[in-house]
């Protein structure tokens, strides 16, 4: 799942769950009078975690009846499954659900009323047998009713010009809320799903129809069975849906079968699905190819939902997505369709990451998400090699060392011990770093080998589940080469970025380098920086290549001859940072680099900046320099350090603007704000960069000049003059300089618009409003607005994001905590500190340390942590 589409405003705030929900059996819902709720036994406890392994289903069979148009659904069904020993109830998943009934029917046929009660408010219920039966198999008959959830997760509803739909988002423990079973990933099994839907209304499942009838004011649905799935991969949706069918994919060298094909979205919506559908195939294709293995599933369909937390959900043969990554016009922006196929390809990827082989609990979650997270840019880089993906796995990689780098962070492979801690487990430790580390060890062992072991490891386990250790272990064994276990876990079970301290020395004309092992940590941190890894290293010197396996604090290495240039991450697939004596060497050298070398080196330059071992002067001398080189990525490189500089660490604000205005302002004038016929892409991608740089840090006035009046020509239904690219950014620097004018307008426009790219425009312009009492009224609206749940989170988001508003945002939230954990799932609310990680002064660490510890959200002890030592390292460096 690509949880982070919207990251920069929504921050770790999607997700969410009906808290005014309850989990608790009333009298009126329990089963027979006669049967009296005992307790678990003191000796057992509640499993939050891991159902028990003596208790597995076989098989569902289920039949829901939705109307979008009711406040509620109800289902009932069959669940095949085996008792591993005797017993006298079950472990199960159920919540919110009333009228829940199960019986037992067991081998000899006897039917056995059962007893449930709700033992933990993640959804576990103990489901008593009114007597202890023999390990055996056994059908368990559900019947239940409960309400759509009101907050994105489960079965929810969505409203949209007068209509009604039902969509389904069940990642990572929300399948519990629309049919009782086995919510967990390791119980994989095949599903057989009927649903039945008032006449008029269209269905769509992971698999294709086989069958259907009408009975009275309903029609009942019959769908394929499934190939073996866990919960949260099942899916449907439900209304008068446009369904676009498009010509199948064809088959392919691989594939001796075609692939139907159809695009899904809300009424009226159809017809903007034609670039999605139409690029497709040749993404599954790229992918088909890599993995060796072709596309497993009956069906694709592709869905556009209106209203949905995640960025997008792979569920097979029924992926749901945002609108804005679906739905395009004609004449849609390079950005939306660059994200199209990034996230697209992403949940392909999933469709053989995650759905073909799946991990068996939430700890290795990472497979799914680092997996299609490498996958998806490989493939998408195949694609579109001009479109800027090339260095997308580097570039997330060191955007997760910053967040590694915090002492209260998580392994990759963090160990999930309660189900109040999954949700933590999807961030971008689990998705960039984990895939970088990927990337690091396929160059590592080269990428022939790690293919042939990632094609091994999806062969061997294919609709079952898959560990850690089985693809380590795969790829060691196609690397014949044992050592890779060690150092590839290392990396996965222990949290930190690697320093590697470079030294050379030359003597009678032999070269040698040192090279020291530390954990890389930022100015005023409290860490410790002994730690070592079983590290991939691999250098260049004088451009030959070459590769060492670092297994201790120190390694000498021996050279042919004295260096002139060395490079100490080559092809820049290292997953760690480097520390040299001098860098004007390699800053100079920067030119002759590939770029990902040239990108690594950056790297380790700006985090020697954040660790205090450079200082700021000699930093900013090397910027104009850096700043003329010819890519894209390396030129921008310094953009954020600059921000931070800007910020915090300079007294002379209007000194330093007009530096940045000569280094980058002649680079952004000869781009040009509008588009040029043919322009190459990469010139589009740092036309958007540059732009934003200048108006939202510079300030710059000519620019934001430019960018209000492109606004109010877009606004008027003009040509705006500007690249459509630009258009969102020009909205928000409009909005902040009208002022009450701009939010009425905007606040109207959200009022009249459904299109999501107009509303996702108007949203992230309120987002961004700073003055005081735009900012009250931008808060009003996040929970008294008549508005989709994830724009309520863009909008808090945004406003606890900004420098400007995070003051105003955190006394806000404080006096209306209520009222935001009325919308907010509680599953997730231990992520709202987060929101307020920006703030850079020791005081403010105590105070929302105090505040969020009296909390006491379930599961937010880490997030709280890592929120207030993100803070303190703030207001450290800030003095420097």
């Amino acid at each position: 799942m690509r949880k982070f589409i919207l990251s920069a405003l929504s921050l770790a705030l999607l997700g969410c769950q009906d808290p005014a929900a309850t989990d608790t059996q009333t009298d009126a819902q329990a089963p027979a009078a006669a049967e009296v709720a005992k307790p678990a036994p003191e000796a057992e406890s509640i499993p939050t975690a891991q159902l028990p392994q003596w208790a597995a289903p076989s098989h569902y069979q289920l039949t829901l009846w939705i109307n979008p148009d009711s406040g509620e659904f109800k289902g009932q069904g069959e669940i095949q499954m085996t008792l591993d020993k005797a017993s006298d109830h079950l472990w199960m998943h159920a919540k919110d659900m009333t009228a829940l009934t199960i019986k037992a029917v067991t081998a000899k046929g006897e039917t056995l009323d059962t007893q449930i009660q709700q033992m933990d408010d993640s959804g576990v219920i103990r489901v008593a047998f009114p007597h202890n039966i023999d390990a055996q198999k056994l059908t368990l008959k559900v019947s239940y009713e409960a309400p759509y959830n009101k907050s994105l997760e489960g079965l929810y509803k969505v409203s949209e010009g007068g209509r009604n739909y039902a969509f389904t988002q069940f990642e990572a423990i929300d399948a519990r809320r629309a049919f009782p079973g086995f919510d967990e990933p390791r119980f994989k099994v095949p599903f057989d799903v009927t649903l039945a839907i008032p006449k008029g209304m269209k269905a769509i499942a992971n698999t294709p129809e086989v069958a259907r009838k009408d009975d009275g004011d309903w029609t009942y649905i019959q769908f394929a069975t499934t190939k073996p799935l866990p919960t949260y991969l099942l899916a449907f949706a439900v209304g008068d849906l446009d369904i676009v069918d498009w010509q199948p994919m064809p088959k392919t060298a691989l594939r001796d079968r075609e692939v139907p094909l159809r695009g899904v979205a809300v009424h009226g919506k159809g017809d903007k699905l034609k670039f999605a559908l139409e690029n497709s195939a040749g993404i599954v294709e790229t992918l088909e190819d890599y993995f060796g293995i072709p596309y497993p599933y009956k069906k694709l369909d592709i869905i556009a939902v209106p209203d949905f937390a995640a960025g997008a959900m792979e569920n097979p043969g029924a992926i749901t997505y945002r609108e804005q990554l679906l739905l395009m016009d004609d004449d849609a922006p390079f950005w939306q369709k660059r994200s199209y196929a990034s996230v697209h390809a992403h949940e392909l990827a999933h469709q053989w990451f995650g759905d073909l082989v799946t991990m068996p609990w939430w700890t290795d979650i990472w497979l799914n998400e680092a997996f299609a997270t490498w996958a998806g840019n490989k493939a998408a880089a195949t694609w579109a090699p001009d479109w800027g993906y090339g260095l997308g796995i580097a570039q997330g990689g060191q955007r997760a060392m910053s967040a590694d780098s915090l002492v209260n962070m998580r392994e990759i492979r963090q160990p999930i011990l309660d189900n109040s801690d999954i949700s933590n487990a999807f961030d971008g430790i689990t998705y960039q770093k984990g895939g970088a580390v990927l990337k690091m060890f396929e160059y590592f062992v080269g990428p022939e080998t790690f293919q042939k072991g990632v094609h091994q490891y999806l062969v061997d386990h294919a609709w079952g589940n898959g560990t850690a250790e089985d693809f380590v272990s795969a790829i060691a064994v196609a690397a014949n080469n044992p050592a890779v276990n060690n150092a590839f876990m290392s990396f996965l079970t222990q949290t930190g970025v690697p320093k590697v301290t470079v030294e050379t020395s030359c003597n009678d004309g032999k070269g040698s380098m040192t090279l020291t092992q530390s954990r890389y940590l930022p100015l005023g941190s409290k860490g410790d920086p002994a730690r070592t890894w079983d590290l991939p290293f691999c250098y260049s010197v004088d451009g030959q290549r070459s590769c060492e396996l670092l297994t201790q604090k120190s390694t000498a290495l021996s050279l042919a001859s004295c260096p002139e240039h060395i490079v100490p991450n080559a092809d820049g697939t290292g997953y760690y940072r480097f520390s040299v004596s001098n860098w004007q060497p390699l800053i100079s050298d920067l030119s002759s680099l590939s770029k990902a070398e040239a990108l690594s080196v950056l790297d380790s330059f700006n985090a020697a900046l954040a660790d205090g071992s450079l200082s700021v002067d000699a930093y900013l001398a090397q910027v104009p320099f850096i700043a003329k080189l010819k890519d894209r990525e390396l030129a921008t490189a310094p953009l954020g350090q600059l921000g931070f500089i800007l910020k915090h660490q300079t007294q002379d604000k209007a000194a330093l603007k007009a530096k940045l205005t000569a280094w980058y302002g002649p680079r952004l004038k000869a781009l040009g704000l509008s588009a040029k016929p043919g322009e190459a892409k990469d010139d589009t991608l740092l036309r958007a960069t540059l732009t934003a740089f200048m108006a939202s840090t510079v300030k710059d006035k000519t620019v934001r000049s430019q960018l209000d009046n492109a606004a109010e020509a877009h606004l008027a239904g003009k040509d705006a003059g500007i690249s459509p690219d630009l258009i969102g950014l020009a909205m928000e620097t409009w909005a902040q300089d009208k002022g009450q004018s701009a939010f009425d307008t905007l606040k109207a426009r959200l009022a009249k618009s459904e299109d999501a790219v107009v509303r996702q425009r108007a949203v992230m312009a309120l987002a961004g409003l700073e003055a005081p009492k735009l900012s009250a009224q931008v808060l009003d609206m996040a929970i008294n607005g008549d508005l989709r749940v994830n724009e309520r989170f863009m909008l808090l988001g945004g406003q606890a994001y900004n420098d400007e508003t995070r003051d105003q945002t955190y006394a806000w939230f404080k006096a209306n905590r209520q009222a935001v954990e009325a919308i907010w799932p509680e599953s997730n609310r231990k992520r709202i500190v987060s929101a307020f990680s920006g703030f850079c002064s020791e005081d403010k660490a105590r105070d929302l340390e105090e505040y969020f510890t009296k909390l006491d959200y379930r599961g937010g002890e880490r997030n709280l942590k890592g929120a207030v030592e993100q803070i303190e390292l703030c207001s450290a460096r800030a003095k420097q």
